[in-house]
């Protein structure tokens, strides 16, 4: 899954799971955050996200870019200047800024 791919220890799923809680427990103000051009990530899957974080309807949504920098996990894996590398799994810069 994606979110595993980034180095996240929670999946969609539980991320659904979790906003069900919240909206259980009676919570009305919750904001959700997202973040934007990770590896393998294009514009379908950008969508398909975007589509389910506004289903579940936060009071605030964030969308934060994937920033690649030194001495970080992904900066050591990937090369930012090198997204529009086919075998780099990061999106494209075009793709990043549609």
């Amino acid at each position: 899954e994606l979110l595993q791919g980034a180095g996240r220890s929670h999946s969609s799923t539980q991320a659904k799971e979790s906003v069900e809680i919240i909206k259980r427990a009676g919570i009305q103000n919750w904001s959700l955050d997202l973040i934007s051009g990770l590896p393998s990530q294009r514009m379908g899957i950008w969508e398909e996200t975007l589509s389910a974080a506004l289903a579940l309807k936060p009071s605030h949504l964030s969308v934060y870019d994937l920033q690649v920098e030194d001495g970080t996990k992904f900066g050591r894996m990937f090369d930012d200047d090198d997204r529009d590398n086919p075998a780099n799994p990061l999106p494209t810069n075009d793709e990043a800024a549609e």
